[in-house]
């Protein structure tokens, strides 16, 4: 209860400023007492003030000041080391998970790296493969293309020669056609017996060897062309050979009087009356041994 003035009575036996000051640090030591903190500086203010302050008479006695003191200097600082000895021993423990993740990670990317070596030259080896495929390709293909262009030139030269050799033979033709009018005439060449005979009723073309000794007639071509019709070719096989005396017939397939010596032509076409029947034989050395022209 304040007294009629207004201001607070002082204490017995002490001035009011110093009762004052102790009573501030009282308070200040019992919040500080009571709030939860860790900050070692302020610890230290709290037990220097309490020293420095001279007694408290709110506590009635010194060993109330000592109490307060010791509990400003004692029980706090050992609540702080326990917190950072925790707080250190977490911080121990984090850093030794993160060392481990941080091998983990380390082992990973080593693996991975491996991995990533093992493949460049796994491509590396197949680019190689694949360079090696295109360049032996590539020279297969230069070969086959000169052997081409090879054969190309053959077979036109071949066929200039063809077309030189049938021009030749057709003006022979067309020279033996005019000298013989709508007769028949025929030629063979010096030298070979082989007698070619066409029978017209028959349509059938007859070979005769008239020498006493056999004919090789493997390889040889029989060539006929009816009027304007596109030339018919047949080759002897390789082993054919005509018998001293022997006639060999050779008809189409709608000759029905051959004999088991007559030679079966599937090519050949009957021919009839008004049409020009021209008969070639060659050699196998590309030689005309025999013309014959026919018309009626």
């Amino acid at each position: 209860m304040l007294p009629e003035g207004g201001a607070p009575a002082a204490l017995p036996g002490r001035p009011a400023g110093l009762q004052a000051q102790s009573i501030v640090a009282l308070l200040l030591c019992l919040t500080h007492y009571f709030t939860p903190r860790c900050e070692t500086g302020f610890d230290a203010f709290f037990t220097v003030l309490c020293l420095k302050i001279t007694p408290i008479r709110a506590f009635g006695n010194s060993a109330g000041r000592g109490q307060a003191c010791r509990v400003a200097r004692g029980r706090r600082p050992n609540k702080v080391v326990k917190s950072l000895t925790a707080e250190v021993q977490n911080l121990k423990q984090e850093k030794q998970r993160s060392e481990d993740d941080k091998k983990k990670l380390l082992h990973q990317l080593e693996s991975r790296t491996n991995e990533v070596e093992r493949l460049t030259a796994d491509v590396q080896k197949l680019q190689q493969e694949k360079q090696r495929s295109e360049n032996e390709l590539k020279n297969k293909l230069e070969t086959e293309k000169k052997e081409v262009e090879s054969l190309t030139a053959e077979v036109q030269k071949l066929q200039q020669e063809k077309q030189r050799s049938e021009k030749e033979l057709k003006n022979q033709l067309d020279t033996r056609t005019n000298e013989g009018g709508t007769s028949s005439a025929s030629q063979s060449s010096k030298g070979h017996v082989i007698k070619v005979e066409v029978v017209q009723w028959k349509n059938c073309i007859c070979l005769k060897n008239t020498s006493r000794k056999d004919q090789e007639l493997g390889g040889w071509t029989l060539k006929v062309q009816i009027t304007d019709k596109e030339p018919i070719s047949y080759t002897f096989e390789k082993s054919f050979k005509l018998s001293p005396g022997k006639t060999l017939t050779v008809g189409g397939p709608n000759y029905s009087s051959y004999n088991k010596t007559d030679l079966v032509w599937e090519d050949l076409k009957p021919w009839s009356n008004g049409d020009k029947l021209q008969v070639f034989l060659i050699s196998n050395s590309g030689e005309i041994q025999h013309i014959s022209v026919h018309s009626e």
